[in-house]
């Protein structure tokens, strides 16, 4: 139940104390453990590369039908996103609250990318798919 309550300029919202299940998250406290943006912009042919022109539409696709598989829809989002401003390096793909960059080409990055990084936090093993600062 909600209620609103008005004192003197201000509206407070009041929620009951119940466990609140929407989507991607259980309770008003346990949000996403990742929040995962692919870049799918496509930019037309003959200009700045993009990576919807480089797979990640694609990879995207991919990336949400192996976490509904494995059932951690829910744990963490995979978004699309606009251009992320890294496109020679893509498809980019950018993971919070991190702020951990990525380049997945392939389906195997994006088994890797699942098995290391979203399920079990082995950066050590995916460090070849991290997108360095200084690239």
């Amino acid at each position: 139940m909600v209620l609103f309550m008005e004192t003197d300029c201000e509206i407070v919202l009041k929620l009951d104390p119940i466990k609140i299940k929407n989507r991607g998250f259980d309770s008003m406290t346990n949000f996403y453990t990742k929040h995962v943006f692919v870049c799918e912009n496509v930019r037309a042919e003959g200009e700045r590369v993009s990576c919807g022109r480089s797979g990640s539409i694609q990879l995207l696709a991919s990336l949400k039908k192996k976490m509904k598989d494995l059932s951690i829809e829910g744990k963490v989002r995979i978004q699309r996103a606009g251009c992320l401003d890294r496109c020679e390096l893509g498809p980019v793909q950018v993971s919070y609250p991190e702020g951990r960059w990525f380049s997945l080409k392939t389906e195997e990055d994006v088994d890797i990318f699942l098995k290391y990084y979203i399920q079990s936090e082995q950066i050590q093993k995916i460090e070849h798919l991290i997108i360095k600062e200084n690239q």
